[in-house]
């Protein structure tokens, strides 16, 4: 079955993980707007003040949890692992753009981060 995934802006969702009980999906603040694209803008930019959370959607009822998180960017994660007490770690290539312009269009490193 499919789920709605409530997000505040239209983001750059490139990745997700899976566990045995959840799919863990990043709402981060990199948004997709092809309206830039009118003002001869690159349609993905790295909006911060659009908030991060991690959230954790269950896979056997429609139930989700939000974290708030630091903006940041990913466009791959590292694995997810679950407890045998339901707590999930996920790992992920994490970076903090700088500015504005989009993580595509202006290099910014990224790293190996945990939540």
């Amino acid at each position: 079955s499919s789920h709605p995934i409530p997000v505040p802006a239209p983001v750059f969702l490139h990745d997700l993980e899976l566990t045995p009980s959840y799919v863990v999906v990043l709402d981060l603040p990199l948004t997709v707007r092809p309206s830039r694209l009118a003002f001869n803008a690159f349609p993905v930019a790295y909006e911060p003040s659009n908030g991060a959370r991690v959230g954790l959607f269950s896979r056997k009822t429609s139930g989700v949890e939000w974290w708030e998180v630091e903006a940041c960017v990913v466009l791959h994660c590292a694995g997810a692992a679950e407890a045998a007490d339901g707590s999930v770690t996920l790992r992920a290539l994490r970076s903090v753009p700088d500015g504005d312009r989009s993580y595509i269009q202006s290099y910014t490193p990224a790293y190996l981060h945990e939540w």
